[in-house]
């Protein structure tokens, strides 16, 4: 298996996705090169000049990872900000949940942090990436960094959940029948086309580079996903999720 880079202007994007609104979930795998800029894993939304109307996963100029929405005018936006931050050149589990236009969180490694600021995105979203945010003239906030194995739910992950997903649980164990969209191997060396594994929604890859550094994880126990608590090893170049 293998990451995705996505320096340099990378970015896999989806044309019309399958989730439009809230609400929903999105979990994966990301290992930042650097953590000094806005930088966007994950984007959901219409493409406008300043990414309002829309949703957003990624890190902010401290390296904190925030689950932000915005409204059409960008008059008002939420932000779940992590209490802590990244680090640069290390593996970390990000996740976001968006259960309502006044609640979202996010996960950094399974450990939550809330929003409840009332945000409403008034236009259906008409791309899902990764990588990167749309704008109406092309794309920003490249994610300067590897992805790998990212997933989406048309459902509202609980915090045992994401500690689970965090812990190494493969996402066809939660919530399976709400699981929308999983990109596992995301960097496939020569690949322009990432293939969803649930087949509903192919991504399409411009620019970056395949790279052989992934998460490697070490579950505490095998036992039913309540049970699971993040714990983050190190990074070598293969990965392993076991599921229950």
């Amino acid at each position: 298996m293998a990451s995705y880079s996505f320096a340099s202007g990378g970015r896999a994007v989806l044309s019309s996705p399958v989730i439009t609104a809230v609400p929903f979930s999105v979990a994966g795998w990301a290992r930042p090169a650097t953590l000094t800029a806005v930088r966007t894993m994950f984007y959901l939304g219409v493409p406008t000049a300043s990414n309002n109307d829309a949703h957003r996963l990624g890190n902010d100029a401290s390296g904190n990872l925030t689950a932000v929405t915005r409204n059409a005018a960008g008059t008002t936006a939420g932000s779940a900000v992590s209490a802590s931050a990244m680090t640069a050149s290390t593996w970390h589990h990000c996740g976001g949940v968006w259960a309502s236009t006044s609640s979202r969180k996010s996960y950094l490694n399974g450990v939550e942090a809330t929003n409840a600021t009332s945000v409403t995105v008034t236009t259906p979203a008409t791309e899902m990436d990764l990588g990167a945010s749309a704008t109406d003239t092309g794309y920003g906030n490249n994610f300067d960094g590897q992805l790998e194995s990212w997933a989406v739910w048309n459902a509202v992950l609980t915090a045992l959940e994401m500690a689970a997903l965090a812990a190494g649980v493969l996402p066809t164990r939660i919530q399976p029948a709400a699981l929308v969209h999983w990109w596992r191997n995301i960097g496939a060396s020569g690949v322009t086309v990432m293939q969803d594994v649930m087949g509903r929604g192919a991504l399409t890859i411009t620019n970056g580079s395949s790279s052989s550094e992934v998460p490697l994880l070490r579950p505490r126990r095998l036992m039913p996903a309540n049970s699971y608590a993040p714990t983050i090893v190190s990074a070598r170049p293969r990965l392993v999720l076991l599921g229950f």
